[in-house]
């Protein structure tokens, strides 16, 4: 009985790691520089950052694109490997969209600009972070814009 509680288990974990996947690609579709602009003083150069970051992205999706597994059989491990290679490399990405959204924020011409800056980054960056630079930027920002 253990057994079969134990399969379902690691299906139901395998369904979480699917499901991560598919919401942080989703989240990289919102940040397709066809879909979203940055504007602000620096707005043409993060806009090129973003489509390299973008461009990136995509190489990095492709592990699971390309694969010639099901996913959703517990039993095959290549997933596992490449779940483990595709979150490092998502992890780098997080460091480099967290350094371009704070250029975008203190470049921004408006508070709105910014504030829609947070909101676009909010899907594909980790809350925490999104905190921690709020904290940091926004005392600048409302000096800026009083």
């Amino acid at each position: 009985m253990a057994m079969v509680f134990k399969r379902l288990e690691s299906f139901i974990e395998r369904m979480k790691d699917i499901h991560k996947v598919l919401q942080i690609r989703n989240a990289f579709e919102n940040l397709n520089p066809d879909k979203f602009e940055v504007g602000g003083v620096q707005g043409d150069k993060l806009s090129v950052q973003l489509a390299r970051i973008n461009a990136l992205f995509n190489e990095k999706i492709q592990i699971f694109t390309e694969a010639n597994y099901d996913a959703t059989d517990v039993a095959e491990v290549a997933f596992n490997d490449d779940m483990t290679k595709f979150m490092s490399n998502y992890n780098s990405l997080e460091r480099r969209l967290t350094s371009l959204l704070e250029s975008a924020v203190e470049s921004a011409v408006t508070i709105e600009q910014a504030i829609i800056c947070f909101e676009v980054f909010s899907e594909v960056l980790n809350e925490n972070i999104l905190k921690a630079l709020a904290m940091r930027v926004f005392p600048r920002l409302n000096n800026r814009f009083r």
